[in-house]
């Protein structure tokens, strides 16, 4: 994949799980009937940021760092899970 290519698909993840996080966030509120408020954190756009950052990041760790990760996560008492390995093969990149 050309590095166009991949910056455009960072970019999409990041919009894409910022617009998910944004309706996930307004329909917590709705259920539990918080006061409606204006939700959104870019000014004319519905989406929410530190919900594409988080992916972004949980995507751009490497595999080699993960089960540190995994440990200071624990330590600060914290609970986190390996959900899974993207691998390159003789098919492509595979997500384990």
């Amino acid at each position: 994949m050309g590095e166009s290519l991949l910056m455009a698909a960072w970019f999409w993840y990041f919009v894409l799980y910022s617009f998910l996080g944004f309706l996930v966030e307004v329909v917590f509120a709705r259920i539990t009937h918080n006061p409606k408020r204006d939700r959104k954190c870019l000014y004319f756009l519905p989406l929410c940021p530190v919900y594409g950052l988080g992916v972004l990041l949980m995507l751009a760790l490497p595999a080699a760092q993960a089960q540190q990760a995994l440990e200071i996560l624990s330590a600060a008492g914290e609970t986190a899970y390996q959900i899974g390995e993207v691998i390159s093969g003789e098919d492509g990149v595979v997500l384990v």
